[in-house]
C-alpha cells in the first residue's frame, strides 16, 4: 500500500498530524500544498479540506478539521472525497451529510513530549549554615517531573509576583524561620506551597494548598510530590490513549478498509 499525505507545509498543526502518518505507516509519503501522486499510489490524503483536488491515486480522502458556515470548500470536498476523517463527533456530524464514509479519529500527541511537571519556584538565597534546606536541591533535580527554579536573590522586588505567579508550588525548605515572607506572597498569588513544618507556616498549616514534609525527610517529600503528581496524572488519563501511535493506527485501518484489505 501506497499513500500520499498533502499537507500544508507551513510547520503548523496539520503538519505536525501530517508527519505522524508519514513516518509511522509504511508506504506513506508527504507532498506539501497539492498532490504529486504517480499511478503507483494508492491513496492520496488531503490534510485538510482546504487543499482537496485532483489526483492520479484512484482513492481520495480527507481530514476534516471543522466547519465553519457558511463553507462551500468543506461541502464540496466532503461530498467528493472517497472518506472522511474528522477529530470530534461534532465535525463527523457537519460531514455526514455529505459522506457516509466518514470516521471519527482524535488528534495524536506526543506523550513523551507532553507530560506531566511540577513546577516549583524558590524564592530567596542559600545560605552557608544550610538553613534554608537547599541540600535538597540536587533530590530534586534528579525528578524527571520536577522543574525546579531559583530566584537564587537576583530578583528585583517587582519581579518577583511573577516569578511566583509562574510557579505550581513554591518551596519552603527551611529548617529554621520566622515567616518567611514567601509563604504569604505565595498564597496571596493564589500559588499553592510545599514546605517545612517552620515559622509561620505553622499557623497556618492546615490551610488550602499547604503541603508539608518534615526537614530534609526526602522519602516523604517524594511521598508528597507523588501525590501532587497523581493529580496531574488523572488529567493526563483523559486523552492518553490518543497518543501519535493511536493516531497512525486508525489511519492506517482506515486506509486498509479502502482498499479491501
Amino acid at each position: 500500500m501506497k499513500v500520499e499525505i498533502i499537507h500544508p507545509g507551513d510547520g503548523w498543526v496539520l503538519d505536525r498530524l501530517a508527519r505522524i502518518l508519514i513516518e509511522r505507516i509504511p508506504g506513506a509519503y508527504g507532498s506539501p500544498h497539492a498532490s504529486r501522486a504517480q499511478a503507483d499510489t494508492d491513496i492520496a490524503y488531503f490534510m485538510h479540506y482546504g487543499l482537496f483536488g485532483q489526483s492520479h491515486a484512484p482513492v481520495r480522502g480527507c481530514f476534516m478539521p471543522h466547519k465553519e458556515p457558511p463553507d462551500a470548500v468543506f461541502d464540496m470536498a466532503a461530498r467528493h472525497a472517497g472518506f472522511c476523517v474528522a477529530p470530534s463527533r461534532a465535525s463527523v456530524a457537519e460531514c455526514l451529510p455529505f459522506n457516509a464514509a466518514t470516521h471519527l479519529v482524535y488528534h495524536g500527541i506526543d506523550l513523551q513530549a507532553f507530560r506531566p511537571r511540577l513546577r516549583i519556584g524558590f524564592v530567596g538565597r542559600e545560605y552557608p549554615s544550610g538553613r534554608k534546606g537547599s541540600e535538597i536541591f540536587g533530590f530534586l533535580r534528579g525528578l524527571d517531573f520536577v522543574d525546579l527554579r531559583l530566584t537564587n536573590g537576583t530578583l528585583r522586588d517587582d519581579e518577583i509576583p511573577a516569578f511566583i505567579g509562574d510557579m505550581d508550588y513554591i518551596l519552603i525548605a527551611s529548617k529554621h524561620e520566622g515567616g518567611p515572607l514567601c509563604f504569604q506572597e505565595a498564597l496571596a498569588s493564589g500559588v499553592e506551597v510545599i514546605s517545612t513544618d517552620v515559622g509561620m507556616v505553622s499557623d497556618f498549616r492546615d490551610a488550602p494548598g499547604v503541603h508539608l514534609y518534615p526537614y530534609n525527610d526526602l522519602a516523604a517529600l517524594r511521598q508528597l510530590l507523588d501525590r501532587l503528581l497523581a493529580r496531574r496524572l488523572q488529567l493526563r488519563r483523559t486523552v492518553e490513549r490518543y497518543s501519535e501511535a493511536y493516531f497512525a493506527e486508525q489511519h492506517l485501518q482506515i486506509f486498509q478498509r479502502q482498499l479491501g484489505r
